[in-house]
């Protein structure tokens, strides 16, 4: 029965998907509730904060699937997780500052993935999990992205 709701289920996206597909070849916006839109709406969604853009989350394969596909757009990649049991953390809230000790970005993860675009610099990043702060000094170039992992060890 469960294979039958399975075809059921991709029988309407595919659908979904052929509708949007039709409606953007004509020159029309995907209907609200095709594929296209549906697909859309679930995207992580881009804050920015003075200069720097940034974007979280990843708490669904979904969601962590989505934030890959956005990650071109960001040279600082950041991932949030518990030391031992490998855990993703999310609720973060991550501090960046310059080399002058000017707070870039300040903003709360909305899962365990948080991508940056800053200038090209030197950083001191601070996650703060709960009352436990990790902390890490990155450099950002101009040419490639920077991938940080953040962990916090397992309460006792």
């Amino acid at each position: 029965m469960k294979s039958l709701e399975s075809v059921i289920v991709l029988g309407i996206l595919a659908a979904l998907a052929s509708t949007a597909q039709a409606q953007q070849g004509q020159g029309q916006a995907p209907a609200p509730n095709s594929a296209a839109a549906i697909n859309a709406s679930m995207m992580p969604q881009p804050h920015t904060q003075g200069n720097v853009s940034y974007v979280s989350g990843g708490v669904t394969s979904e969601d962590r699937d989505a934030l890959r596909s956005m990650a071109s757009q960001y040279n600082l990649r950041m991932l949030f997780a518990m030391a031992r049991s490998g855990e993703y953390v999310s609720g973060v809230n991550v501090k960046v500052a310059d080399a002058q000790g000017a707070t870039v970005l300040d903003a709360t993860s909305d899962g365990p993935m948080f991508y940056a675009h800053l200038p090209p610099g030197r950083y001191k990043v601070a996650a703060m999990n709960g009352d436990q702060a990790v902390t890490h000094d990155v450099i950002v170039a101009a040419d490639h992205a920077t991938t940080q992992n953040f962990y916090w060890p397992e309460a006792k």
